[in-house]
């Protein structure tokens, strides 16, 4: 019996298929794992645009390192190094220490909202999104009764901070009527 080269081909065929199988469905995988990762950074940073200082806010834009990389630069899409870049520009600017200066303030700030803008609207393309610029930036829902709590919660802990450190005395009136 004489074995030709379409029983060797049946022979591989059936070593092989399940293999290559069990790999392909590995790939498919890890594809949908690194896009759900991806769906939800750009979600939760949508969604918390308006509030920054959440920890799903920066747990997401610590995140975005890893799930934008493609498994190095030689491999990596133009959407996803846009993204890259985009995000390092936004996160170098965070991480400017600022002086006391209001309008410095308001200047980095203003900044700050721009390259957030670039970050979103990047990371929109590379989902496959269309947003406007403007959506982006000013989209969101934020009540002013957020801010009023938040700024009261900061003069609280303001106060509190100079009454430990024996900048200031806690007054007390005795029978509720003040000092004349």
């Amino acid at each position: 019996m004489k074995v030709t080269i379409s029983d060797w081909l049946i022979i591989l065929a059936t070593v092989l298929g399940p293999i290559l199988a069990v790999q392909a469905q590995k790939w498919v995988e890890r594809k949908r794992r690194v896009s759900d990762m991806r769906s939800w950074i750009f979600t939760t940073l949508m969604t918390t645009r308006a509030n920054r200082l959440t920890a799903p806010h920066i747990e997401a834009l610590n995140s975005i390192t890893i799930a934008f990389n493609d498994s190095g630069r030689r491999l990596r899409s133009r959407k996803c190094q846009l993204v890259l870049d985009r995000w390092r520009e936004y996160i170098a600017h965070l991480n400017i220490r600022l002086g006391g200066d209001r309008d410095e303030l308001i200047r980095h700030n203003t900044q700050l909202v721009e390259l957030f803008t670039n970050l979103l609207e990047s990371m929109a393309a590379e989902r496959g999104f269309e947003f406007d610029r403007v959506e982006i930036a000013n989209g969101a829902y934020h009540p002013q009764a957020v801010v009023d709590n938040t700024e009261m919660g900061s003069a609280v802990m303001e106060n509190a901070l100079r009454v430990l450190r024996g900048d200031q005395a806690i007054q007390i009136y005795v029978g509720g009527q003040q000092p004349s």
